[in-house]
């Protein structure tokens, strides 16, 4: 499938986290042009007419090359427009890193000792049950708690317009199993996510 390269910048803007300007929209086309140009890749791809204007298009595999090229560039850029302050952003990188040097020594360990032993699957089942039900226990709220807490927050605060679609955004970033702790994609969802004052919702 083949895409034309405001497709793709709009598709890196949102994966970042960073404003769909119009700024920062010639900002990356400027960068991805000179990579493709480096990558060979501009020249040679085809054109197509999208109402009166001549536009390029770039096949899945040069564009997943230009995504890892451009990897190193759009992680300085989500720092650079990262919530979080940067007297606070090289502890938190540096402590992360430390972070995933702890847990890959602790896979290597954990990957040795499932060899030796055996699981017992009825402990595990029982186990899952439990933490299901405790789970499904601690979403139950009371009707009315909900509609009081609703009152005072809506009486205090305002929501952003958007705030639903970051919320949903940066929940799924810091449950997925493919970013690191240390992305910036990872960092400023979790600073969002403990700092929901002006990044969710607003004094009125």
């Amino acid at each position: 499938m083949q895409q034309t390269l405001n497709t793709f910048i709009n598709s890196q803007l949102t994966k970042y986290g960073l404003p769909c300007t119009e700024k920062n929209q010639k900002k990356l086309r400027r960068k991805f042009t000179s990579l493709l140009k480096e990558m060979k890749a501009w020249d040679s791809a085809k054109t197509t007419t999208l109402g009166r204007n001549r536009t390029k298009l770039f096949n899945a595999k040069v564009l997943q090359k230009l995504e890892i090229t451009s990897k190193p560039y759009m992680e300085k850029q989500a720092f650079i427009n990262s919530p979080i302050p940067k007297n606070e952003l090289n502890k938190i990188i540096t402590k992360e890193l430390q972070k995933e040097n702890i847990n890959k020594i602790n896979i290597a360990q954990d990957l040795a000792d499932l060899e030796k032993e055996n699981i017992d699957n009825k402990k595990n089942e029982k186990l899952a049950v439990k933490s299901l039900f405790k789970q499904t226990q601690d979403t139950l709220t009371p009707e009315i708690n909900q509609i009081m807490l609703e009152a005072i927050f809506n009486k205090l605060f305002k929501p952003k317009s958007d705030w639903k679609k970051q919320f949903t955004s940066d929940y799924n970033t810091i449950n997925s199993l493919d970013i690191k702790h240390s992305d910036p994609r990872y960092l400023n969802a979790q600073y969002r996510l403990t700092h929901p004052k002006n990044n969710y919702y607003e004094d009125r």
